[in-house]
């Protein structure tokens, strides 16, 4: 699993070294990279992952890893990134988790037009080659920020429309950021879905 964050020097959070802890003792191996670019540099940053997944193909036996069977799992602004996983180029992305994550760069303010219909953006590269979309785990946050969710739903719903493998969880009164914020029952049990759905993906039991 590679986790693609929102936040900056991500790996250095507690937040992503307990996600690291969780990820491993559900048996899957977890890394969480840190940013060579600033937030909201869409093509650096798909880049960046790119050189990511290259190195771990090459040199996962290092690490006892698989670097045939991997997860992309976003977070908050690393939904931008999603994209990495959706080109059909890159056959060990088995699955895509996305917790609240952007996958309309769009709908931020003040985006300039050509990031907005670029093949950087998710939900263009959905509605130009959707049958490369994986299998793919949306966690909706209820009272996220309205145009965070407004790219949710109309990527969600796009993808239905063209019968895609996409399971959504709607979390009605999470707010952005409930696996960190929100220490309760129905958190935990969403986190407990993704880390399910992941390895089911992956081949793993």
């Amino acid at each position: 699993m590679i986790a693609l964050s929102g936040a900056d020097r991500a790996k250095h959070w507690g937040f992503y070294k307990e996600l690291g802890q969780v990820i491993a003792a559900s048996g899957v191996i977890g890394v969480i990279p840190d940013k060579r670019y600033r937030r909201g540099q869409t093509v650096e940053g798909s880049q960046d992952i790119r050189a990511l997944l290259a190195f771990l193909k090459d040199n996962a036996g290092k690490y006892s890893a698989d670097g045939s069977r991997v997860c992309l799992w976003a977070f908050s602004a690393g939904g931008m990134l999603l994209n990495v996983g959706m080109c059909g180029d890159l056959p060990q992305i088995k699955c895509l988790v996305n917790f609240y994550g952007v996958v309309d760069v769009g709908r931020l303010p003040d985006v300039p037009k050509e990031a907005a219909e670029s093949d950087y953006n998710s939900i263009v590269r959905l509605r130009r080659d959707p049958d490369k979309l994986p299998p793919t785990l949306i966690a909706r946050a209820g009272k996220d920020r309205p145009h965070l969710n407004e790219g949710i739903d109309k990527f969600v719903s796009e993808s239905l429309a063209k019968n895609l493998a996409i399971e959504l969880i709607n979390y009605p009164e999470g707010q952005h950021g409930f696996d960190l914020y929100d220490d309760n029952d129905r958190s935990r049990q969403i986190v407990r879905r993704a880390l399910q759905f992941m390895r089911e993906n992956l081949g793993e039991k």
